[in-house]
């Protein structure tokens, strides 16, 4: 058996050196083993059980302390992961009275269960906070230590939770925590084992066996995820108890020994300034600084520097006790003041004396700097850069080789650049660089190729392998299939053009299950193409993290991946996508069933701008959490960090049926851009709940009636609200767009108050509500302050038939300005009747963006801010009135709406459906003779999805001449029909009203043929929702002939056809019944075809035909299959099977129907019918789209 190393023996290595204060002191020698400790410790359970406890150990004790004497046992076995009994000891320190700053120091070994390295919950938790409240509940303490039985030392901070180190699962650790709570001050600390720190205000540093591990803020109130009750921020004194704890859904076990606690130091009031600072310029570009310190409690120095009258720029910080500092950010023939500080967290001294210093000019060249790659792709280009001065003219030649070897100079590399295109072979080049007065060389840049590679990998042993082993460049593949319980640990350094990415053989293929999560931490890092699907049963509650363990991530992409129902299936917080780091991207994703608290995709904060990216994604149905917060799609930032700006982008994606909560999207940050974005039939609002200097910006709410549904929350100052639609919202917060009150002062989680708000160019149609609201919640909970400076200029509101009813309104706010704001429908309210115009825009319903748009406007002046209209075109000096600028509608759109077509993954399908390709029905028709009465032809389709889609169906009689049909009919109305036998629209003379030019611009839209002004074919556009309806031919004059029936997809991005069926008739003369239909999309699509004459007996169809073929034919003419008789078809179950898939009528086992399955690519096909033995008689043509 291994020794173990004795407390005692680790305690004294890092014994106390000071006589600070001792708030707590206990080794438990002087306790019996086998009882509970007898120091002044609340334990809960006060009785210890088998399953929990805590319990002085010794040599003789079962467990037995691995050391010599005595230490603390504490265990909980009962959780398993769902429910279990805690285990919490705590004490107060200090009698209960409260303290700012303290260091506490504990011996600890893992408990007795076996480590399993996958295991993330066998753990125990220490926490120190103010006296009084239970520890083990997050609403009452700033930070939380977790000692993790595999090996992990966890700190849980305002940052999150992060792997700090490792400790050593066979020994003895020690602990020491360095505390300050104290609001304003820091305070000093040095020790000769652990060194000097100088701990800032609510903070912390941990120790591992007298190793720093990291320094570390505390959470900051409010903030509901993590300390809800406490500002820890709002009060100096926040240290008045530890505790020990495990919660009731864990197991762990600790050994404790030697806790102590003391005080560290009185906080820093004053710092001495430093004195006798002088320099000297010791080359043109190089300021030497010194200077006398004179203080003995700094933490650190600046130099400042200033040019002239300019800015007194900071351009250093440098630890304490410094006394000198180089300067090399100078330029030439310069003169400049400096000055110094000494500080120690917010306490500065007074500046020392200023140094003026003067630099002179550089007369000789100088080679300043050089920039070369780390390594070169092969094939790709080298470019290398140098800074250089000296007086002008300055020449320059690049050599091959090393320093000093002019045998090999480059032809034509005679700048400060050089660029080897196709470079495939390692080489060394340097630079030389001459003037009149001499030369000078650079020292030799190598310049490596490297050749990245493809692995792909079937276990989780050969991918964590192949990460480790990975360089810029390099893929890593997992094999198709399901992969469970598998984290993906993904750490590297690639580069902006050689990434290095982990991803699937065949993206969406990869089936990640159970504990799967993935880390992503390192600089240049994609994931992609992966599906994770639930339930999840994991034990991290955030699914995807941009870090992994203590690396943040820099420049990563998340792509390509889906989430579907990846929940716990006890329904825990969840978080399914959390940012960390700098410049991220989770783009073309798709998110469904997220129906546990938590936030779907969360950006974290950390002081600094993050700019990250949000963009293209597909955020679908995630049920309502019945009125608690939590519940966000969306949420950048948190209150604590929302004076913080984080440039965070969201734009281009779709947000569909998202009922979490009020806050679909919740901004808590500054900066941030949400453009482009389409909320479709939502319960719930885009809002900026804290922060400033939002932009919102052409973007969708199309409401489509739902209880709920919204718009925009308005709560911060500097926000602009620009170039929005909103159509058929419930108004959710009593308003599309309401601009909050707020409160005098108070807590960062206040509402404060929507100052210098720009709403402009927004156009509202049809909203259960008011337009625009301003002040909402004044009077209300301290709410005593109105926005001011508010501005609300051409804005574009509609709603027929409430003449009664308010659009706006709101409180008198100081300095408001509305202007040349059109309305119609309503009235102005309490809005100032100047700045609006009653004017009836003209709204018309445009079935290719399933929105209403104007036809009609007043152009006004033009607004800086807003140089676009919604759809991405420029606006003139004079401006149309609302989102869209008039012309705009009729041209190609440049920006369109987030549709699924052009949001989440490439391998799934409009459907949605995991393992459906990604391929479509875009157009159907059918060509053959029509009659009246029972033998009219007959183009029907099914519609697929959720949404409403717009087709245009065209019968066209008098256009086949033109392609030497002879016998068409002179006059064929289209009728359209649904599956009740309801008429929903008609035409005959697709010219003969004021729907000609939209049918026009339709035909086009879809590449169909034009039709010729005056001539008696028909098209109707319909725009329905998802069902079955029929498009019937009609002879207007009784008259048949041959008629062509097309129906074509004019919105792909919503809903979808699912199938298309043609009953027609085979006839002498006619002895073939052909339907048309398209294919479009990136991948083949399984499809059932059927060709019923027998069949349709049972329907009543009297003259059917009684025997029939089937036949399918590519774009090239080619026969893809064919078919007669289909049950003699080898795969007649398969094709039964499909057809019940599908709710199509069963087909009689030996009837002389066909039928046909088959996987189709992309393109156009025909289907043939005809008799057998020339039968003739009315036939069905169906095709159906299978989902996988």
């Amino acid at each position: 058996m291994k020794l173990f190393t004795p407390f005692l023996a680790v305690w004294a290595a890092s014994a106390l050196v000071s006589s600070a204060q001792t708030y707590w002191q206990d080794s438990f020698e002087s306790d019996a083993p086998g009882s509970a400790p007898a120091g002044a410790y609340t334990v809960s359970p006060s009785s210890r059980t088998t399953t929990n406890g805590a319990m002085v150990v010794a040599a003789e004790t079962s467990p037995a302390n691995p050391g010599p004497g005595n230490a603390l046992y504490l265990y909980d076995l009962s959780g398993d992961l769902t429910s279990g009994d805690p285990t919490h000891l705590r004490a107060d320190f200090n009698g209960g009275t409260n303290v700012s700053n303290v260091r506490v120091d504990f011996d600890f070994r893992r408990g007795f269960a076996a480590i399993d390295p996958a295991d993330e919950d066998t753990r125990f938790h220490f926490a120190v906070a103010r006296s009084g409240d239970s520890l083990n509940n997050s609403d009452f303490r700033p930070f939380e230590l977790r000692i993790l039985n595999r090996g992990d030392l966890v700190v849980n901070s305002i940052a999150g939770s992060a792997t700090v180190a490792t400790h050593q699962t066979d020994a003895i650790n020690h602990v020491t925590l360095l505390i300050n709570s104290h609001d304003t001050n820091s305070v000093t600390f040095s020790d000769p084992a652990l060194g000097n720190e100088l701990i800032a205000p609510n903070t912390f540093v941990v120790y591992l066996n007298h190793a720093s591990v990291g320094t570390f803020a505390f959470h900051q109130t409010p903030d509901p995820t993590n300390a809800p009750q406490i500002d820890f921020l709002a009060e100096n004194n926040d240290l008045g108890q530890f505790a020990f704890y495990q919660d009731s859904r864990r197991q762990g076990e600790l050994l404790v020994d030697n806790i102590s606690i003391t005080a560290i130091t009185e906080p820093v009031t004053t710092v001495a300034a430093p004195t006798g600072l002088a320099g000297t310029a010791s080359d043109a570009f190089t300021v030497d600084l010194n200077w006398t310190d004179q203080a003995d409690n700094e933490g650190y120095y600046i130099v400042r520097r200033q040019e002239g009258d300019g800015t007194n720029w900071i351009i250093a910080e440098l630890p304490a006790n410094s006394t000198s500092y180089t300067d090399t950010g100078v330029e030439e023939s310069t003169t400049y003041n400096y000055t110094v500080q000494a500080g120690a967290a917010m306490i500065m001294s007074d500046a020392s004396n200023v140094a003026v210093i003067s630099t002179p000019a550089q007369v000789g060249p100088v080679i300043r700097s050089v920039t070369a790659p780390d390594f070169v792709l092969s094939g790709e280009t080298a470019i290398v850069t140098v800074s250089t001065a000296g007086a002008a003219p300055l020449s320059y030649q690049w050599y091959r080789g090393v320093t000093g070897d002019t045998a090999r100079p480059i032809a034509g590399a005679t700048s400060r650049t050089l660029s080897l295109p196709g470079f495939t072979a390692s080489a060394n080049v340097w630079l030389r660089v001459s003037n009149a007065s001499g030369a000078v060389d650079s020292d030799t840049v190598a310049l490596t190729v490297q050749t990245p590679g493809t692995t792909i990998v079937t276990t989780e042993a050969q991918l964590n392998a192949a990460i480790a082993a990975a360089g810029a460049g390099d893929t890593i593949l997992l094999a198709d299939g399901t992969w469970n319980d598998v984290v993906i640990r993904f750490s590297g350094v690639g580069t902006a053009t050689a990434p290095i990415t982990v991803g699937a053989v065949t993206p969406g293929s990869v089936i990640m299950r159970g504990a799967s999560r993935a880390q992503v931490g390192g600089d240049y890092l994609i994931l992609r193409d992966l599906i994770f699907s639930g339930p999840y049963s994991g034990n991290d509650d955030e699914v995807i993290q941009f870090r992994n363990s203590g690396t943040m991530a820099e420049h990563c992409r998340v792509t390509n991946v889906a989430l579907i129902n990846y929940v716990p299936a006890a329904g825990t917080d969840t978080d399914w996508v959390s940012f960390y780091g700098r410049h991220n991207r989770l783009d073309h994703c798709y998110f469904k069933g997220h129906d546990v608290p938590g936030v779907t995709v969360v950006v974290w904060l950390d002081g600094s701008p993050n700019d990250h990216r949000i963009d293209h994604n597909h955020f679908d149905e995630r049920a309502s959490g019945g009125g608690a917060n939590g519940w966000e799609t969306i949420r950048i930032g948190t209150s604590d960090y929302s004076l913080s700006s984080s440039r965070t982008i969201v734009e281009h994606n779709l947000f569909s049926r998202q009922d979490g909560e009020i806050e679909i999207i919740s901004n808590k940050s500054g900066d941030n851009i949400y453009r482009y974005n389409t909320f479709l039939d939502c319960a719930g609002t885009l809002t900026l709940r804290h922060g400033d200097r939002c932009r919102v910006d052409s973007n969708y709410f199309l409401g489509r009636g739902r209880s709920g549904s919204g718009g925009v929350r308005v709560i911060g100052t500097d926000h602009v609200i620009v170039n929005n639609h909103f159509e058929g919202t419930a108004a959710r917060d009593g308003a599309a767009i309401t601009i909050y009150a707020g409160v005098s002062s108070g807590a960062l989680n206040e509402y404060y108050a929507a100052h210098r708000a720009l709403v402009a160019h927004n156009t509202f149609v049809n909203n259960n509500g008011l337009a625009i609201h301003v002040g909402t919640g004044f009077g209300s909970r301290n709410r005593t302050v109105l926005p001011t400076d508010v501005t609300l200029a051409n804005n574009l509101v509609t709603r027929p038939g409430s003449a009664s009813n308010s659009l706006f309104g709101g409180d008198a706010v100081a300095d408001q300005t509305w202007t040349h704001n059109l309305y119609q429908g309503g009235t102005v309210g309490s809005a100032p009747a100047a700045g609006f115009t009653a004017f009836d825009p003209q709204f018309k319903f445009d079935a290719l963006r399933l929105l209403s748009l104007p036809t009609a406007s007043t152009p006004a002046p033009a607004l800086a801010e807003v140089t676009l209209d919604i759809e991405g075109r420029t606006r003139g000096a004079m401006s149309d009135i609302g989102a869209h600028e008039l012309s705009s509608t009729v041209a190609a759109v440049v920006t369109g709406a987030a549709t699924t077509l052009t949001t989440g993954p490439s391998y799934l399908a409009a459907s949605r459906t995991v393992g459906t390709p990604n391929a479509r029905l875009v157009n159907s028709s059918v060509r053959a003779v029509s009659e009246s009465g029972a033998a009219i032809l007959i183009n029907g389709f099914v519609i697929g999805g959720n949404d409403l889609k717009s087709v245009l169906v065209r019968t066209i009689g008098p256009g086949l001449a033109t392609y030497g049909v002879d016998g068409f009919m002179p006059q064929p109305s289209v009728v359209v029909f649904n599956a009740a036998g309801t008429e929903l629209d008609r035409n005959a003379g697709w010219d003969q009203d004021d729907g000609g030019a939209d049918l026009a611009r339709a035909s086009a839209a879809v590449g169909a043929f034009a039709l010729e002004a005056g001539v008696a074919d028909s098209a109707v556009i319909a725009t329905l929702s998802p069902g079955a309806y029929t498009a019937q031919v009609q002879p207007v004059d009784g008259t048949g002939g041959t008629v062509l029936v097309e129906v074509y997809d004019l919105t792909p991005g919503s809903s979808s056809l699912t199938n298309q069926s043609a009953r027609g008739e085979v006839r002498a003369g006619q002895e073939v019944l052909i339907a048309g239909f398209v294919v479009d999309g990136t991948a083949p699509r399984r499809a059932l075809v059927r060709c019923v004459g027998p069949g349709l007996a049972g329907f009543g169809v009297a003259d059917a035909i009684d025997d029939l073929t089937l036949r399918v034919f590519d774009r090239a003419g080619e026969v893809v299959i064919d078919n007669d008789n289909w049950s003699s078809a080898g795969n007649a179950a398969a094709i039964a099977s499909a057809a019940s898939a599908v709710g199509a009528f069963a087909l009689e086992e030996g009837s002389a129907d066909a039928a046909a399955l088959l996987t189709l690519p992309p393109g156009p096909y025909t289907v043939h019918t005809s008799g057998v033995g020339g039968d003739t008689g009315t036939a069905l043509i169906e095709i159906y789209f299978l989902e996988n």
